[in-house]
């Protein structure tokens, strides 16, 4: 890749607006999110018509992200060979968005409280132990400290103080 200096200008102003036009088709993608179905569809997945083939999709049959099952099956085939993207699928309504798995969560008073609880308690632990933790440390800093004093003291020579006469002056 040549350097900019060396780059003719015309050259220069083309590589600045490609990049434009990819910086801008980015930013389209992430403030759109992730694929969002139209609103036709979305209308047809509340009344389970298939988005793939447009016929109603009965109570007792499974449905794939608001399709038949050989529906679904076809559109993933197109994705699979490349025909089209997944996100394409969503934006023209031929697949639903997917969902996230297991039961949905019923937020209640006691589930709330109890998760408060449980968080409490957790933190409740990491304090005692980070607690413990420092109590350890300081306890070993002490040891050090009088260690070391003891070995100062040992290394000094012993004081002595001056003898003196017990007999008293003046006398």
């Amino acid at each position: 890749m040549d350097t900019i200096a060396r780059m003719d200008p015309n050259a220069i102003a083309e590589k600045l607006s490609s990049l434009i036009e990819e910086l801008q088709s980015l930013h389209r993608m992430i403030s759109e999110g992730p694929g969002t179905l139209p609103a036709e569809a979305r209308s047809m997945l509340k009344k389970r018509i298939c988005l793939g083939c447009g016929k109603p999709i009965p109570a007792d049959e499974r449905s794939v992200r608001g399709n038949h099952e050989a529906c679904w099956k076809r559109i993933q085939r197109a994705i699979e060979a490349g025909r089209m993207t997944e996100d394409e699928a969503i934006q023209n309504g031929f697949l639903a968005p997917k969902r996230t798995g297991g039961r949905p969560q019923k937020h209640t008073r006691l589930s709330e409280y109890l998760r408060q609880k449980d968080t409490a308690a957790q933190k409740t632990s990491e304090f005692d132990e980070l607690a413990s933790n420092a109590v350890a440390e300081m306890a070993a800093d002490l040891d050090a400290a009088i260690a070391r004093d003891e070995a100062e003291q040992a290394a000094k020579p012993p004081v002595t103080s001056p003898k003196r006469s017990r007999k008293k002056k003046g006398a």
